[in-house]
């Protein structure tokens, strides 16, 4: 069983982790839509659980239920590595969300379940290898996802297969995974203490609501005094009773969706402005969906600390102390996070490169010839005009202009030490770059040839885009290759003062072997995240028999650093902390005993509602900007908690002692107001509610 969690758990952070960067950069769906279809996911999965639960009490119990969804799982994960082969060169847009359904059928059936399965396998008097088993189920989990989230990215962009980033192996190794999950499941079938089916709570549940929605709306059964009584008779008066109290605290679970709206777009938001920024960590390459890492490995972090000295103090402090109030903290910092997100964003919109205003052209000089130049333009209002020796291998960096027709005065010193010149004549058109490249001729004379470049903007999906020129007298070919693609980029016959087609690079450094008269030049390029390039072939100065390419950046690549999200990261955790492990505490403490299950169902559910208001924010409402998102989002959760905590002023806790299924005494000892104590997540994992956690 613990095996089996961990296996399942690697599969699912694993495909979560790289989900939305699959959508964006190998299927080519929009930002918006990509986020649409992960919340999509994300509310199916969250949404299962329910079916799950019912499918395993009332009917075929936890082992076959994990059994035959686990089956479903793995069919699915099967579907994504196949439908991640780029079958004739293309990927197939559709196919994928075959396999999406059937794992969150999967992954959303067995979830209630294989907690409560293991708990199953111990006797009464068995309390300490119980709790030593959730404990060690607890770590699996974390370690699952700790591991898949660091690996599953690297798998991704470190094999390259099929001419892309491999993501059939990336899905692949999930899939291998699920199903060594289920393998490990069945291998201990013959050791398992199968605890026979009980009543279905959640159905029984549903069966008063409609008892009584429809003996409230008949006009001939008599009056009651609360429209469940109707339901008295079918279900037993305790049920009835307990059903009415579930109400009480069911009220209170309906502005929570909107935490979680947020919590769950670390997966696509964040992971989308983080495809914005850069991940160099010195010669390591943090990828977008890498940086996820951060929230399970905080949450190792904080969870201890919280326990052993910051509830403490609060608890002395009153301040939170209760559990109500916990949560509404926990909202806070979640509203708190997605601030700091703004922020973030603000920081990488100011990092973009500049646009031409209307009318506006953009022009700039490289020197590909052996002697240095000097040049004057009268028309241009620009501190770096006059050029004083614009030496060899060296650009002038771009000069924004208004369109129309400018002259450059260009003088050097020729190879004989003669000083020659000549005018430059530049016709620019508005809302385009142009590069005045000068080169040598074949008679050792200067000469120059303008190119007309397209190229404005970031490239985005991780890539960058580069051109290459050729400035030698003779046509060249090219081949570029890195350790990681599986196929190397060819450019044959560019002839001379001629230029290649548009090529996009991953983020690698790349061999480019330039083939010149039969001669093979090697040299090196390196590719950064959002960059434009223009390379330029030219012979070697002081060996002219040697071809170099020298590198111009024409759009720079991302600049704020990815490391800029740890803040925010941080917050949203601690606001997890809160407000999940807080919930679950409180949901169990006020629960009777017969609704427990049904209540940790309604707090998953909450989680799917959450996604699914992404989902309709995504596809329905768009802001024109992913900073003004991130800010309405601040202020809806601002505005929820306002909600939650008028809501929670009339709340009255219910006593323990008073739950209990069996007797009600009075205790003298105890305060009728006392808030419940907080349980623990491993004192909720004895009655299998730790199954509910929503990492797992």
């Amino acid at each position: 069983i613990l095996g089996n969690e961990f296996c399942e758990r690697f599969s699912f952070y694993g495909m979560n982790a790289i989900l939305v960067i699959y959508f964006t950069r190998a299927l080519d769906y929009s930002d918006d839509n990509a986020t649409a279809f992960f919340h999509l996911f994300k509310f199916a999965c969250y949404f299962m659980p329910l079916v799950g639960a019912i499918v395993s009490d009332g009917y075929i119990g936890k082992y076959r239920t994990i059994l035959y969804l686990s089956v479903v799982y793995c069919i699915g994960n099967c579907i994504m590595t196949a439908t991640a082969i780029p079958w004739g060169g293309n990927y197939n847009k559709y196919t994928p969300f075959i396999g999406l359904l059937l794992i969150a059928i999967g992954t959303g059936g067995i979830k209630p379940c294989v907690a409560p399965f293991g708990g199953d396998q111990f006797e009464s008097h068995q309390v300490r290898q119980k709790d030593m088993f959730f404990s060690i189920f607890y770590i699996s989990i974390n370690l699952g996802s700790l591991i898949s989230i660091f690996v599953t990215p690297l798998l991704k962009t470190e094999v390259h297969c099929f001419g892309d980033s491999c993501y059939s192996l990336a899905f692949g190794v999930p899939a291998v995974l699920m199903c060594l999950a289920l393998v490990l499941f069945i291998a201990g079938s013959h050791w398992y203490k199968i605890v026979p089916t009980k009543e279905n709570t959640i159905g029984m549940m549903f069966g008063v609501f409609a008892k009584g929605i429809k003996g409230k709306l008949s006009s001939s059964a008599p009056a009651k005094e609360h429209w469940m009584d109707h339901a008295v008779g079918p279900y037993t008066e305790k049920f009835v009773k307990d059903c009415k109290s579930l109400t009480k605290i069911g009220v209170l679970l309906l502005p929570m969706p909107i935490f979680w709206a947020l919590f769950d777009q670390q997966g696509s938001r964040w992971t989308l402005q983080a495809s914005q920024m850069s991940g160099h960590l010195g010669d390591f390459i943090i990828q977008p969906s890498m940086i996820q890492i951060f929230n399970p490995v905080l949450i190792v972090v904080l969870l201890p600390i919280l326990e052993s000295i910051v509830y403490p103090t609060l608890n002395k402090l009153n301040i939170p102390n209760t559990p109500l109030q916990r949560l509404s903290f926990g909202m806070f910092l979640a509203g708190f996070a997605f601030i700091i997100t703004a922020g973030v964003q603000i920081m990488v919109n100011n990092s973009l490169p500049q646009g031409l205003a209307k009318g506006n052209a953009r022009f700039r000089f490289i020197n590909a010839a052996p002697y240095d130049i000097n040049i004057v333009m009268h028309t241009v209002d620009d501190t770096k005009f006059p050029v004083d020796k614009l030496a060899w291998k060296q650009d002038t960096a771009y000069t924004d202009i208004k369109h129309g027709v400018h002259d450059a005065d260009v003088t050097y010193v020729d190879n004989k030490g003669q000083n020659k010149q000549f005018k430059v004549t530049i016709d620019l058109a508005g809302e385009f770059a142009y590069q005045v490249v000068f080169m040598e001729n074949a008679n050792k004379q200067l000469i120059h040839k303008i190119y007309k470049h397209e190229k404005l903007e970031r490239t985005h999906k991780g890539l960058s885009t580069m051109w290459i020129i050729n400035t030698i007298t003779e046509d060249i070919s090219v081949v570029m290759s890195n350790p990681v693609d599986a196929e190397p980029i060819e450019f044959k016959n560019i002839a001379s003062m001629n230029h290649s087609d548009y090529t996009k690079l991953h983020q690698q450094t790349y061999t480019m072997e330039v083939t010149h008269n039969k001669k093979v030049h090697k040299n090196y390029v390196k590719s950064a995240n959002g960059a434009v390039y223009t390379l330029i072939v030219q012979t070697n100065k002081t060996s002219p028999a040697n071809v170099i390419v020298t590198q111009h950046t024409d759009v720079s690549e991302n600049s704020v650093s990815v490391l800029w999200q740890i803040p925010q990261y941080f917050v949203m955790t601690l606001g997890e902390c809160f407000f999940s492990v807080t919930g679950l505490s409180f949901a169990y403490s006020q629960a009777a005993p017969s609704m427990k299950a049904v209540l940790s169902a309604g707090f998953l559910l909450t989680v799917a509602f959450g996604n699914l208001i992404v989902f309709f924010v995504s596809e329905s409402l768009h802001l024109g900007s992913q900073l003004m998102e991130f800010l309405m989002f601040a202020g809806l959760m601002f505005v929820t908690l306002i909600i939650f905590i008028l809501m929670s002023l009339s709340y009255e806790y219910v006593k323990q002692d008073s739950l209990d299924d069996s007797t009600a005494k009075d205790d003298s000892d105890s305060d009728d107001d006392k808030v419940p104590e907080l349980k623990s997540k491993q004192s909720m994992a004895f009655d299998g509610t730790e199954s509910n956690d929503t990492r797992l």
